[in-house]
């Protein structure tokens, strides 16, 4: 019983160290965690909201709903499908701009600034705990995006 209530408490500690971690970087770079999944996911080639809402664990709708405000913030940009023929058709694809390239370094800068200074203040299990959340909010490709910033995997 020990060893499960034990298990609980580290858990918690996860769980207290990820959200630390994801409020300072919402905090600092001004974006949502569901933000930065998407531009995350469309930086790695997820090119509809669909698509981002399978790789984020978001409903189409929220998808559709960030992946416009990405683009209205100028983060993210739209544009047809090579074999539209109706160009006065709403581009219904997206694409990463510049700028949102570079929320995506900051994003990465940031993360590992706040785990620098929150990991000096740990040691031994808390670390590990530190380490542990950090892998949550690592920016990178395919199982990894499924696991990133605490989003929950998409359905298969």
């Amino acid at each position: 019983m020990a060893a499960v209530f034990e298990l609980d408490v580290d858990s918690g500690e996860r769980e207290q160290a990820r959200r630390l971690l994801v409020a300072g970087v919402e905090e600092l770079t001004g974006l949502r965690l569901g933000e930065l999944q998407t531009l995350t996911a469309v930086a790695e080639g997820a090119d509809h909201y669909r698509t981002v809402a399978r790789l984020t664990g978001q409903a189409d709708a929220a998808a559709d709903a960030t992946v416009t405000g990405l683009v209205d913030r100028g983060m993210l940009a739209r544009h047809h499908h090579p074999n539209e023929r109706n160009r006065k058709a709403r581009p219904t694809l997206v694409h990463i701009t510049p700028k949102g390239e570079a929320v995506l370094v900051q994003s990465e800068a940031i993360r590992f600034r706040l785990l620098d200074t929150v990991a000096q203040t740990f040691s031994g299990p808390q670390l590990e705990h530190m380490r542990v959340a950090a892998d949550t909010l690592r920016v990178g490709t395919g199982e990894q995006l499924r696991r990133q910033i605490g989003g929950t995997p998409a359905a298969s």
